[in-house]
């Protein structure tokens, strides 16, 4: 896994992100960050999202479309056993625990 080129700390990467699209993003505190490199922000929320997770890295995908994964969102819900295999399919970012 490499860093995001460019990208010193997750606070500087939160703030690019905002300063590309500060009308379409719903900021909220984090409840913890790690502003180093490599380091990482973590939202816990209510609702479907049970929390957020941006880490400073860059993992390459290309499934379903390429892709670059930094930024981790948790939902929970049941899978039947039978369709584990189905759900993992989907693509290589989702991640069943």
């Amino acid at each position: 896994m490499d860093r995001i080129v460019g990208l010193s700390n997750v606070v500087s990467f939160l703030e690019f992100v905002l300063s590309k699209q500060p009308d379409r993003i719903c900021v909220f505190r984090p409840i913890f960050v790690a502003n180093v490199v490599g380091g990482m922000a973590l939202w816990k929320t209510k609702g479907l999202f049970t929390q957020h997770l941006l880490i400073d890295e860059d993992v390459k995908h290309c499934v379903p479309a390429k892709h670059h994964d930094f930024f981790y969102s948790s939902v929970f819900f049941y899978v039947p056993p039978e369709k584990l295999i189905d759900v993992l399919s989907i693509s290589g970012s989702i991640d069943l625990r």
